[in-house]
């Protein structure tokens, strides 16, 4: 028979073993973590050479906006790239986009992803540069708010109409007020 002080001990070893266990996947899992993200700054850099922006740097940023935001850094880093590789913005003015895109993102209850998708398919769309990004957003979310779509719903659907908009000559807010109005 086992007595009591050899039962509390096997509670113990149990509780070692899944206390190391535990803090073995955790380390792990931060360790593909930490190995994706410095994939996706290579990526980064690939298509940024000429801004000279080193991984540290691009890590500080991508951390800053992610850390204000409360977005996962690989999201982060993965709008990142959709929008240079978009011709959206370059490595100068990365930032300021994402960060539009962040609140966006948190104004339309959307995510990260849809939102660079749908700021980015309407800056290019309307040859709008991405310093107005800011008002290009209260645009799309005057359209949330007065119609009912969504930003997921516009976020991988909008850019082939809105460019076919943008060559008709209709602007960016008659474009949205149409939408909204279609919505209702």
């Amino acid at each position: 028979l086992l007595s009591f002080q050899s039962l509390v001990r096997i509670v113990q070893v149990q509780l070692l073993h899944s206390f190391f266990g535990d803090l073995s996947r955790g380390m792990q899992s931060s360790l593909g973590d930490a190995v994706q993200l410095q994939i996706r700054i290579s990526e980064i850099k690939t298509i940024t050479q000429e801004a000279k922006v080193t991984t540290d740097g691009w890590t500080t940023s991508l951390r800053s906006i992610s850390d204000a935001f409360g977005l996962d850094i690989l999201d982060v880093a993965e709008g990142a790239y959709e929008a240079i590789s978009n011709q959206i913005v370059d490595a100068t003015t990365a930032m300021g986009f994402l960060s539009e895109a962040a609140n966006f993102a948190r104004a339309t209850v959307s995510t990260f992803g849809q939102s660079v998708n749908l700021l980015s398919s309407i800056l290019n769309a309307f040859n709008i540069n991405a310093i107005e990004t800011e008002r290009v957003a209260a645009v799309l979310f005057k359209t949330i708010e007065l119609g009912r779509v969504r930003a997921e719903d516009m976020a991988d659907t909008i850019g082939a109409t809105a460019r076919l908009a943008e060559q008709a000559g209709v602007s960016l807010e008659e474009f949205s007020a149409s939408i909204a109005v279609s919505t209702i």
